[in-house]
């Protein structure tokens, strides 16, 4: 086969990898070295027929080599653009009730294809003001992280049995409280920023407003103080003058600002505000689950969990070794395992959810 047969050129709107680049203009260099009596248009064709290239994207290529110093990849990345610009558009609630009908489907154990995922979405009217297209949903379920794939034998989140459980127990329980129309209360705590407010406003920029002395936009505020708000309500309400607001110092996780001390002495002054014999649900937050005394763990010394088990009064041999003594502290802890939350709220009459 002869070396022209081989020769093709380059497909019109085509394009061309970074690799590619560097060698037509290596080629380029090399002949404007060997030939520096020609004019750049000579070489420039030369270039076009040893490379197989336009001239016209030969003298680009050299422009860009010209004022970049290094060559652009060449590589389109439409989908990255389209995606940013989607998820822009769309809010946090338009993409999570898409996400919601789809995992509707897995619910119900029905395949969901594009067609039922798009008429589920534009017949709930809460998502779109109006109806989107089969393509707009697909290009919208990609950016969103749904990928098309083969499935799989387990292809779902399974949780953990004791999680279920725990989670069941919960609303098994609350429901008979409802029933009971006892009180329910519930305490949690959250944060917010002194200088909080909206970061995007109108403004004029028009230059004779802006030469002038009027004055032509909002400043922001100053204060970056973050403020650590705790409190409790019921379907009634906040309970009044129960709240407790105290500045924090930290910048990290607002969990950090709170301790032990200070929350419990919060919680007890909160508690004669409640109504007689309330329910308090709360979560599981190291604050709110300090216990009254610690117990031995298997980080513990042996000699101390010795030291432990005589304060408590239960019989045990030298000779035990430490998983021995351990098993031992479990088969006794459990009564001393009580919340100093809990201590608190029965001392008012009131109980711990």
């Amino acid at each position: 086969m002869s070396p022209t047969s081989l020769y093709t050129l380059s497909k019109r709107g085509i394009s061309i990898r970074s690799g590619a680049r560097k060698n037509i203009m290596n080629v380029y260099s090399r002949l404007r070295e060997e030939n520096p009596q020609e004019s750049i248009s000579e070489i420039v064709r030369k270039v076009s027929e040893l490379t197989g290239v336009s001239k016209r994207t030969v003298f680009r290529l050299k422009m860009e080599k010209k004022t970049l110093s290094t060559l652009s990849s060449g590589k389109k990345r439409p989908g990255a653009v389209g995606l940013r610009k989607r998820l822009v558009k769309y809010d946090d609630f338009t993409l999570s009730c898409i996400r919601r009908k789809i995992h509707g489907f897995f619910r119900k154990n029905e395949i969901p294809t594009l067609s039922k995922v798009l008429k589920e979405v534009n017949d709930d009217a809460e998502i779109f003001s109006k109806n989107i297209s089969r393509s707009t949903l697909y290009r919208l379920l990609k950016d969103m992280g749904f990928t098309f794939e083969k499935r799989k034998r387990q292809a779902v989140l399974l949780e953990r049995h004791d999680i279920i459980l725990w989670r069941r127990n919960y609303l098994r329980k609350i429901r008979e409280l409802r029933e009971e129309n006892a009180p329910i209360y519930y305490l949690d705590e959250t944060w917010v920023n002194e200088g909080h407010s909206e970061t995007r406003v109108w403004q004029d920029n028009y230059k004779k407003q802006l030469s002038s002395n009027l004055t032509v936009c909002l400043t922001a505020p100053k204060g970056k103080g973050r403020l650590i708000i705790t409190h409790i309500g019921s379907k009634e309400g906040f309970v009044r003058d129960a709240a407790d607001i105290f500045i924090g110092k930290k910048s990290g996780d607002y969990h950090e600002e709170m301790d032990g001390n200070h929350f419990e002495k919060w919680f007890e002054t909160a508690m004669p505000k409640l109504k007689p014999q309330s329910i308090i649900v709360m979560d599981n937050a190291p604050y709110h689950s300090k216990k009254k005394e610690k117990t031995p763990t298997s980080s513990w010394k042996k000699c101390a969990i010795q030291e432990w088990l005589t304060e408590k009064k239960v019989t045990w041999n030298q000779d035990l070794i430490k998983i021995e003594l351990l098993q031992k502290v479990n088969d006794t802890k459990h009564l001393y395992n009580g919340y100093r939350v809990e201590e608190i709220a029965e001392k008012f009459g009131h109980k711990k959810f």
